[in-house]
């Protein structure tokens, strides 16, 4: 009998346990897509961390350690390339007397070319060292800002310092690199280092002592200040009413306002989103637009790289392009990155607004130039 009843019990068993389930599977459901949705964003978290901390592995130092190597390369081709002006020094003097004209230019070209690439290799050598010292995930922890917009910036300097090295390389033999207008490459490698000097003084304070890079970083500081001193200049001669909204930002910094963080952050967004349109407007850069490009446009609208492109149309150099669209881009971004401070409370430094100030005037310069070649 009690053989018969052990069954019995495991059917009641049963019948409880599917009578539970059913109450109470709905529940359980509702428990586990609440954990799921909670969850989500933590694991998201977690994955763009991750992310970061790989790719923040010595923040593409790597592109301008290559950058660094090709420039050698070219110029040692460009003293070859000179050499036999230097091998002629015992010909005939008839001979000496038909050629000297060239000689001369050949002698000039070089006297020009040989500071200009010593100038680049000491902005390499600089732009290496703040690059590789950049932590990302640091910013990201210390400031408590979003993962996702710490990676957004990450990944705009990161492709800023890849289209460097594919510009450098694009640029293999000395007719090559005076095919473009004399200050593109030199101005270009003052961008990067600008660049990494800007982010780098946003990253969290450390305890460094000073050494001979340290030294250089401040000359290099004190040099671009003096190159890019006629920006003010540069741009009043293409759209006068936008040295306003410059000199609005120029004169925040320069003052005690309680507020002037904002007031620089709303004036440089204003120059930057402005002076494009002046430079590119909507009609003339959709009639150069390829037809077959629609990607250039973005609700009938011509895209920030569209208008880029038209302002570099003559130099028909893609790698110059695209260089300056990702320059556009980082710019962008570091005046949002400390407007983000701003908005959280967080204390900017007089040394993160100089850095912004210096890569607004750097940027100004670079683009106006480029577009003065073509105008």
């Amino acid at each position: 009998m009690r053989r018969m009843e052990l069954p019995s019990a495991i059917r009641i068993l049963q019948e409880q346990a599917e009578r539970y389930n059913r109450l109470h599977r709905a529940a359980c459901l509702d428990m586990y897509e609440q954990m799921e949705k909670t969850w989500a964003p933590l694991r998201h978290h977690l994955e763009l961390m991750e992310r970061i901390k790989i790719d923040n592995a010595a923040f593409r130092a790597h592109e301008i350690a290559v950058s660094h190597q090709r420039l050698v390369d070219m110029a040692q081709k460009a003293r070859e390339n000179f050499q036999w002006v230097e091998d002629i020094r015992n010909a005939h003097s008839s001979w000496i007397e038909n050629i000297r004209p060239l000689q001369d230019s050949l002698m000039s070209l070089r006297a020009s070319i040989e500071p200009s690439l010593t100038e680049i290799s000491r902005y390499f050598i600089a732009s290496e060292r703040l690059f590789a010292g950049i932590d990302f995930s640091a910013i990201s922890q210390v400031y408590t800002l979003p993962v996702s917009f710490v990676l957004r910036t990450q990944n705009a300097f990161a492709n800023l310092t890849q289209s460097y090295e594919k510009l450098v390389g694009s640029i293999k033999t000395l007719p090559e690199l005076i095919e473009l207008p004399s200050y593109a490459l030199p101005s270009a490698g003052r961008e990067i280092f600008v660049a990494g000097y800007a982010i780098k003084r946003i990253c969290p304070l450390t305890i460094e002592t000073e050494d001979e890079g340290d030294l250089d970083e401040s000359f290099l500081v004190t040099k671009t200040e003096q190159e890019v001193s006629g920006s003010l200049e540069l741009l009043r001669r293409v759209s006068p009413a936008l040295v306003k909204p410059y000199l609005g930002a120029r004169e925040a910094f320069n003052s005690d306002n309680a507020d002037r963080e904002r007031h620089i952050f709303t004036s440089l967004r204003e120059l930057w989103n402005h002076l494009l349109r002046q430079l590119a407007p909507d009609e003339k850069v959709i009639n150069w637009r390829p037809k077959d490009k629609s990607e250039y446009l973005c609700k009938g609208k011509p895209t920030r790289k569209a208008r880029i492109l038209y302002i570099c149309r003559d130099i028909n150099h893609a790698p110059l392009s695209d260089f300056i669209d990702h320059d556009t881009i980082s710019f962008i971004l570091l005046i949002e990155f400390l407007n983000r401070f701003h908005e959280l409370e967080i204390k900017i430094s007089e040394e993160q607004l100089k850095a912004i100030i210096l890569k607004t005037d750097s940027w100004l310069t670079y683009i106006l130039n480029i577009y003065r070649e073509v105008e």
